[in-house]
């Protein structure tokens, strides 16, 4: 994860849209109501840029962004970096090269506590 991340809050008192746009080298991701999207999809459709299909996030399918799976559920939100828990692997000690594997194994979890748990590093670099 980068620690500058581009985030535009689109919101004016005249009217009642509201938009959120996180901008990426390859991908955008946009939260906002019908019509911010509606407005969105016009200007995307004047500049004839060739862009990927706008996808809809709902509850009854996911959405794929930036190699995160994200889904919704009621009021809630879900975010996953897609297989990272199946790198998980026990380590056998009983093998020659037990060590270098629970060496990897460890970076293997220290990255997907880093990605869902940016909080734990951040308590863990304040207390180094």
């Amino acid at each position: 994860t980068l620690t500058y991340n581009l985030y535009l809050l689109i919101s004016t008192k005249e009217n009642s849209e509201f938009g959120i746009v996180k901008i990426q080298t390859n991908d955008t991701l946009i939260l906002g109501n019908d019509s911010f999207i509606t407005k969105k999809k016009k200007k995307i459709a004047k500049t004839k840029f060739l862009t990927k299909p706008i996808q809809v996030l709902n509850p009854s399918e996911s959405l794929t962004f930036n190699r995160y799976t994200i889904t919704i559920n009621g009021d809630s939100f879900y975010i996953l970096q897609k297989s990272q828990n199946t790198r998980l692997k026990l380590v056998n000690v009983k093998k020659e090269n037990y060590k270098k594997t629970y060496i990897k194994q460890r970076a293997c979890r220290a990255y997907i506590i880093i990605i869902y748990q940016p909080e734990v590093i951040f308590n863990l670099l304040v207390t180094a």
